[in-house]
């Protein structure tokens, strides 16, 4: 039973891609994240991160497919800041103010899968309309902050 299985799943495979319906790729670039929405992050300095993913794309007709990838994302922010201490004695008296700089990196880490659907235009020298949804599901998130003149926090 499980030969059948294996044959009629490799058959089912064998034609569809023998018809070139089905295309599979690989795909990776660069992005360029930015945090916005209040004056808080307008100090935040935007960085450049990478994505790599798996494509899928199954031609519904000669101008008409549906597509689908697998993509992880790196992202990654900087904000920095100035900021006063004030250290206060046993006795409660203020000492000098002392002055630090710190500045925080963040990594987040997402896994997304978009779905589009994409249509051609043209025949000699094509164009296409591609459009569609995603999902984006954050896997995990990095924070080291350093504080002048010693302090690191992880």
């Amino acid at each position: 039973m499980k030969r059948v299985l294996l044959l009629l799943i490799i058959l089912v495979f064998n034609s569809v891609f023998s018809q070139e319906k089905v295309r599979l790729g690989i795909h990776s670039g660069v992005n360029h994240y930015s945090l916005r929405g209040s004056e808080v992050l307008d100090d935040v300095d935007s960085n450049f991160g990478y994505a790599i993913g798996l494509n899928f794309e199954y031609k519904i007709s000669k101008k008409l497919s549906l597509s689908t990838d697998l993509i992880f994302e790196k992202k990654q922010v900087n904000y920095s800041y100035d900021f006063v201490y004030t250290p206060m004695s046993q006795d409660g008296i203020p000492g000098e103010d002392e002055k630090y700089n710190g500045i925080t990196k963040n990594s987040f880490n997402f896994i997304t899968l978009p779905i589009t659907l994409k249509y051609k235009i043209g025949n000699k020298n094509p164009y296409f309309v591609k459009s569609g949804v995603y999902v984006a599901k954050m896997i995990s998130q990095k924070e080291k902050t350093e504080v002048s003149p010693s302090w690191t926090y992880y």
